[in-house]
């Protein structure tokens, strides 16, 4: 998905709903929605479109220990902390350190 994709992604779903709604469940401010709509975002919006991308997009992802996974399934899996002694989150942890997405 390029960043035009997600950019009309965003669009889309302010106009289904709002951008009060649509920021908050990416867990932005509605005025960065708002500035990123308008052109007017001070900084890059990569990290925003990204959150777009993994909150309502579709895409999928190779995972080396479940196959295939959500954008947004793999992004959850990547920013948990360590875990303590659940050997399943121990394997997922260690399997998301391993793969290239969790290196970035």
């Amino acid at each position: 998905m390029t960043e035009s994709d997600r950019m009309q992604l965003l669009r889309a779903k302010v106009a289904e709903s709002s951008q009060s709604k649509v920021a908050k469940a990416l867990g932005y401010k509605p005025a960065t929605i708002s500035l990123i709509l308008s052109d007017n975002y001070p900084g890059s919006p990569v990290t925003v479109l990204q959150k777009v991308a993994e909150v309502y997009g579709s895409e999928t992802v190779p995972c080396p220990l479940h196959g295939e996974l959500s954008l947004g399934a793999c992004a959850d899996h990547r920013r948990r902390a360590r875990p303590g002694g659940n050997h399943e989150r121990v394997q997922q942890y260690r399997a998301c350190k391993a793969c290239e997405r969790g290196q970035s």
